[in-house]
């Protein structure tokens, strides 16, 4: 046994082992001398998907985007994950679900996420946006 640890950049862990040697002048061109096990691999896929809550947006009139994370992959997550935000300068934040500073928001995603997280950024646009 000779123990493996996929990373993401596996395609599959698809492994093939071959013999030479021992005598067998065949080896390893022979299809014998070889041999591959197949093993499909799980691992989370994260999408970010950011949109407004209407277009054209009004001057002090409240808004808000909606960003929304989507695993679409074969595995829950086993990580934290984060995702920073800047809004534009003219554009005044309200009150947060996430943490804000300045413009910037961080939101944050515990591990295990199967399917999706979403966050409302409440938002009002200003005369200098």
């Amino acid at each position: 046994m000779i123990p493996v640890t996929p990373t993401i950049s596996a395609v599959n862990g698809d492994n093939t082992a071959t013999v030479s040697g021992g005598g067998d002048p065949t080896c390893p061109a022979d299809a014998r001398c070889d041999d591959t096990v197949l093993v499909p691999l799980v691992a989370p896929q994260l999408t970010l998907t950011k949109t407004a809550s209407a277009t054209p947006w009004t001057v002090g009139v409240p808004a808000s985007y909606t960003i929304t994370v989507q695993n679409t992959g074969t595995a829950a997550t086993t990580a934290v994950a984060t995702i920073t935000d800047t809004i534009n300068a003219g554009i005044t934040l309200g009150a947060c679900p996430a943490a804000a500073a300045g413009q910037v928001v961080t939101c944050t995603i515990a591990a295990g996420l199967h399917r999706r997280s979403r966050f409302v950024i409440p938002v009002t646009p200003t005369i200098s946006a």
